[in-house]
């Protein structure tokens, strides 16, 4: 199992995250730096699904935050899909180590995330490469609670203990993972990332490159 954001993409730089937002918030007439912190306040929500679908969950998030007369909905809905499909890219390496590890055992993506994912899942390349997706917009809860383990190893079906989980540590997954009996291991970040909730101080195992990731599923 992989965490999506971080792990099968890059790292989000934060630099990159703030100058989307801030294209998105001249769209809906309103304060950058205001949107940003709604967007960063609004995270539990967004990630559950609870505002909507991402038009409606953008709505929402500009109306919090006075929008001007120039408020155009349409036009800022079209940045933020565009840059989200933009930063929902794999990793370059990601793809062939997907499609190698398809053949030794199942795999899944359990990744929170806002319903932007949900939409675009079915356009990106990975959603042929895995065979479960459990998207917290979708699923209406998010990691680290354990249902996001169990219904993606119930949709694989295997037993959690049998299952490795590979993630960069957002969300508290790692301890999410291996409260439930999965092997967790963190994928190891650089810079200033765009992370919600990052896990500190664990004992994980770690690795620097999802090439590593056979060899681990070899040995256990």
């Amino acid at each position: 199992m992989f965490d999506y954001f971080g792990t099968l993409t890059p790292g989000l730089a934060s630099g990159r995250v703030a100058e989307s937002m801030s294209r998105v918030a001249t769209a809906l007439d309103v304060d950058p730096i205001r949107f940003g912190a709604e967007m960063k306040a609004s995270w539990v929500e967004r990630s559950t699904g609870a505002l909507g679908d991402s038009l409606t969950t953008l709505a929402e998030i500009g109306r919090r935050c006075d929008p001007g007369p120039a408020f155009d909905l349409d036009a800022a809905h079209s940045l933020r899909m565009r840059d989200f499909a933009d930063m929902a890219a794999l990793r370059p390496v990601a793809a062939r180590v997907l499609t190698d590890l398809s053949s030794m055992v199942g795999l899944a993506v359990v990744s929170d995330c806002p319903p932007e994912l949900v939409e675009l899942w079915a356009t990106l390349p990975v959603s042929a490469l895995v065979d479960v997706a459990v998207l917290s917009a979708r699923e209406g809860v998010k990691k680290p609670a354990p249902a996001m383990f169990l219904r993606a190893a119930t949709r694989l079906d295997v037993e959690p203990a049998a299952c490795l989980y590979v993630g960069d540590g957002g969300s508290d997954e790692l301890s999410g993972a291996q409260a439930v009996g999965m092997k967790a291991v963190r994928i190891v970040g650089e810079g200033d990332l765009y992370v919600h909730d990052m896990e500190e101080g664990s004992d994980h195992p770690e690795i620097t490159t999802l090439t590593e990731v056979a060899s681990i599923i070899e040995r256990v």
